[in-house]
């Protein structure tokens, strides 16, 4: 019959430059309190979890129990879209499921849709002292990514859902990369783009206002070299949650429960 399901994601988030004072990968307690990586989030939850799996076990529950643990929820949702197609084809499906983030110790019933993107700008290298002969990779991301930036100012004016901390839908430009040298004209730069659409939003109508804007780019770009174009690809797209469940449910992720 269908149950609660229990879900946590088992991946954790870099430690490079932090400053720990103890290893953040060995569980350390001190003071009464336990420190490593991932405890004050999802990954005590699962510890709790397991810890009271054996009493779940022993307790003659009237409906059962199904813990779900995911990875890679941190980059591309892959463990996540493993178990929605698990789910999509179970004979039963769980009835409700509670998932562990530390939401303050709060019940929380909404959540925004996350997707990411890689932005590819190819370009056309030159020597400096013949920029005009070129294109600058580096200089197109930097349009795109500033218009990004004023994006986000029309979506704080637009949609707000006052159940959030960040009560409107995102964008963001968390790593950029690109070029060779000073003196040479970018031929490659690429960016990661995330979009957190708030319920009743999708990443994919937001991500089209930034694929026309690049469309407005390139002409000019192939003017100087046909080689020249701007590319953009999904790595994951996972749908809004409202208090009604899924609000948008894009073909390759099927509801959780």
């Amino acid at each position: 019959r269908p149950g609660l399901m229990l879900s946590g994601h088992s991946d954790v988030v870099p430690v490079a430059g932090q400053a720990w004072a103890s290893d953040p990968f060995m569980l350390t307690e001190r003071d009464g309190r336990l420190y490593a990586r991932g405890t004050a989030d999802m990954k005590g939850f699962i510890a709790c979890v397991l810890e009271a799996a054996p009493r779940f076990a022993a307790g003659r529950l009237k409906v059962p129990l199904h813990v779900a643990l995911s990875y890679n929820e941190e980059t591309n949702m892959h463990g996540m879209r493993q178990l929605a197609a698990h789910l999509a084809s179970a004979p039963v499906k769980p009835a409700a499921c509670l998932i562990g983030e530390p939401t303050s110790m709060q019940v929380v019933v909404a959540n925004k849709g996350a997707a990411g993107f890689k932005v590819k700008v190819r370009g056309h290298s030159v020597h400096s002292s013949l920029r005009d002969d070129g294109v600058s990779a580096v200089e197109v991301a930097a349009e795109i990514v500033h218009f990004v930036t004023g994006l986000q100012q029309e979506l704080r004016a637009a949609a707000r859902h006052d159940g959030f901390e960040f009560p409107h839908t995102s964008v963001h430009v968390g790593r950029i990369q690109g070029g060779t040298a000073h003196n040479i004209t970018a031929k490659d730069c690429e960016f990661l783009l995330e979009i957190r659409a708030l319920p009743g939003q999708r990443a994919t109508d937001i991500l089209a206002g930034i694929r026309a804007f690049c469309d407005t780019l390139e002409p000019a770009m192939k003017a100087i070299s046909p080689e020249c174009a701007i590319v953009i690809e999904e790595i994951f797209d996972t749908p809004a949650l409202a208090e009604r469940g899924n609000t948008y449910l894009p073909k390759a992720v099927m509801p959780l429960c």
